[in-house]
């Protein structure tokens, strides 16, 4: 099994939430408001999005038969939370090419 690394609460989903909110991480500060996504559009950057810049969309991006099975397992549903709330998740297990390689305690 891989190494533990673990993330401070300032670096989990950081960019994630700024995403999200377009605030300073201590809320006092937002960012070009209008450049906001919906969590869904976040989640597709970091999915599907990420998948295509690498020119491996064919491969990676979604969960279905034949692509490879990267993900992560979360303590919290994104999608039923507000966008505060983002920073508080946890991982609770990382699957890397169909092998659980975190799972937590």
């Amino acid at each position: 099994m891989a190494p533990t690394i673990r993330l401070n609460r300032s670096t989990r989903f950081a960019g994630f939430t700024a995403a999200v909110t377009r605030k300073s991480e201590d809320g006092k500060q937002e960012y070009y408001p209008a450049q906001k996504l919906t969590i869904e559009q976040a989640i597709a950057a970091y999915t599907t999005g990420s998948a295509f810049a690498e020119f491996d969309e064919k491969q990676k991006g979604t969960l279905a038969p034949g692509m490879l099975a990267d993900f992560i397992v979360l303590d919290r549903d994104l999608t039923a939370i507000p966008p505060e709330k983002i920073l508080d998740t946890h991982v609770l297990q990382t699957v890397v090419g169909g092998k659980t390689v975190y799972q937590s305690e």
